[in-house]
């Protein structure tokens, strides 16, 4: 991982926990006065390239150096992005690494003004057009001259997506 991806990483999510202290006054969640030591339940899927960030933040501890001293960040995995959608709405994480599909659908799902908790989309840490709309295919597969060749061979075919993706 390069210094710049590490440091696009890190920020991403210090910017998430310094915009959702914000968000707390319209949320149950009361997060004390500046200064004061924070408990965060951050929700992440550990194998999801996007959520990697996560990944690193937890297991070096960098969340350390940005929020006062005797913090505590809990780091807790989430097999799909709505499982962790659906703790935030529920106030048991504060901050969640989720795909597109899960992020915009719980921030207007779920709106305050309809009695649902306000969530917002802080920071976009995958920006890859190469992690959606991909096809893996048996190595026997023939070699395709385009994308529609491709798509036209899958007809009649058995797929599967994981279930709230942006494939699904």
């Amino acid at each position: 991982m390069s210094k710049l991806s590490k440091r696009i990483g890190i920020w991403s999510t210090l910017a998430c926990v310094a915009l959702l202290a914000p968000s707390a006054g319209y949320a149950a969640v009361e997060f004390g006065k500046q200064g004061e030591p924070v408990k965060l339940v951050v929700g992440y899927q550990p194998y999801y390239t996007e959520s990697w960030s996560g990944v690193v933040i937890n297991g070096k501890q960098l969340w350390k150096k940005y929020l006062p001293p005797g913090s505590t960040v809990e780091f807790q995995v989430g097999l799909q992005g709505a499982i962790i959608v659906n703790a935030m709405t529920g106030e048991k994480q504060h901050i969640g690494y989720v795909g597109d599909m899960p992020g915009i659908v719980s921030t207007f799902r779920n709106l305050p003004d309809r009695g649902g908790t306000d969530i917002r989309i802080v920071a976009t840490l995958g920006t890859s057009k190469q992690q959606c709309n991909i096809f893996l295919v048996r190595n026997d597969a023939p070699q395709f001259k385009s994308g529609k060749e491709a798509v036209q061979w899958m007809a009649g075919k058995d797929t599967s997506s994981p279930h709230g993706s942006c494939t699904d």
